[in-house]
């Protein structure tokens, strides 16, 4: 079981997609998390596969009644010996508002990974990274201007190449 949390744009979203390629893991968001995981959920079915719970923290907080039913999910994976379970969120699962407090710790007794904001270098090679894959070059002195004045965040420094990019 893994947890991992981190600010909009750091490669969560990309991460579990990748695992759920390498993995042949059920990619579940909050978006369709009834669909594939209904109230009355096969529990054969969950011990045969690996599970991708992405933004499960706004899964949480956006609807209160679903706790149990994760709580559930979880327990039922707990229990398979080789199967796995990847989760992502904006939040540490100590800060996620969750009334049912089994839940955090289940998340909590995860393998429970940090993405940090990015610092200057991070963001040069995020913004180069952008605009190399659009044949733009931007000289060092230009891209120094940049970094003196963005916010330190992923988003930013996309938002900042794709205005170049204009």
């Amino acid at each position: 079981f893994l947890y991992i949390y981190g600010p909009e744009m750091c490669g969560k979203t990309l991460i579990s997609e990748i695992w759920t390629k390498k993995s042949k893991a059920i990619y579940v968001s909050h978006e369709n998390f009834d669909k594939k995981i209904p109230d009355d959920f096969d529990i054969n079915f969950v011990k045969k596969n690996n599970w991708v719970l992405d933004d499960v923290d706004k899964l949480i907080e956006k609807n209160k009644n679903i706790n149990n039913k994760i709580f559930s999910f979880i327990n039922v994976l707990k229990t398979t010996p080789n199967t796995f379970l990847l989760m992502t969120g904006l939040k540490s699962p100590k800060h996620i508002n969750c009334d049912f407090k089994d839940v955090t710790s289940r998340m909590l007794s995860s393998i429970v990974i940090e993405i940090g904001y990015p610092d200057e270098l991070l963001l040069s090679k995020i913004i180069e990274k952008y605009l190399n894959d659009r044949n733009i070059l931007l000289d060092k002195r230009s891209l120094s201007y940049i970094l003196d004045r963005i916010e330190r965040s992923y988003e930013s420094a996309i938002k900042i190449a794709k205005q170049i990019d204009m």
